[in-house]
């Protein structure tokens, strides 16, 4: 089952929110379908798309983090705008979209080959491309 969290969703079995900064809406509804179609081009197990200010607890080396992935469960967590980790307030400013969609493709790799392998990359650079040529249609 495909799931997609939009701004302010709840999720009811943990209690969990996603949020996506209001000025960010946009950019994020154009992930979404776009994550959908290089996963199912390429036949990769994606499961859940979820935003997230930041990708697990809140510490300075968490501030670098720009996504993560879930491989057994085919789930990405993409980071559109960091919060302050002392305040829990969202950043001044959004992350550079081509940044973004440069993450979504880095974890969409992740879904098929786990570990930084020359594999890896390879399937990287194939998705970088899938994924520079949908943004422009």
């Amino acid at each position: 089952m495909r799931r997609v969290h939009l701004a302010g969703i709840v999720d009811k079995n943990s209690g969990t929110s996603w949020q996506v900064h209001p000025l960010d809406l946009a950019l994020w509804l154009r992930v979404i379908p776009l994550a959908w179609e290089v996963a199912c081009a390429h036949r990769l197990p994606l499961t859940e798309v979820r935003p997230t200010p930041t990708p697990g607890p809140y510490n300075r080396q968490s501030q670098k983090v720009t996504g993560c992935c879930y491989t057994r469960e085919g789930i990405i967590h993409l980071v559109l705008r960091h919060r302050n980790p002392e305040t829990g307030e969202w950043m001044p400013a959004a992350r550079p979209e081509a940044d973004v969609f440069h993450t979504l493709a880095h974890e969409l790799a992740h879904l098929e080959e786990a570990r930084h392998s020359p594999r890896f990359y390879a399937l990287l650079h194939t998705l970088l491309r899938d994924v520079t040529s949908r943004r422009r249609v």
